[in-house]
């Protein structure tokens, strides 16, 4: 998890006033939103897989959308 640490870490201090969120209030959304994009990956493939009978035209227009929608 260091290299975490190092991704987050500020190159430059800002001051503790100016602040908006604070580097654990970071790690905690990290990880709902890695959640989030993996699971709409899993739908797009999801939906790909059902179509995939119907056809070259089909399908290709299911990865378009997906492709749009994420």
């Amino acid at each position: 998890m260091e290299w975490i640490e190092r991704l987050i870490e500020p190159k430059i201090q800002i001051e503790e006033s100016r602040k908006r969120f604070s580097n654990s209030n970071l790690k905690r959304m990290m990880v709902p939103l890695f959640i989030e994009q993996l699971l709409l990956m899993v739908v797009g493939l999801a939906d790909t897989m059902m179509v995939s009978h119907a056809g070259e035209a089909t399908v290709s227009g299911v990865s378009l959308d997906t492709m749009i929608y994420t």
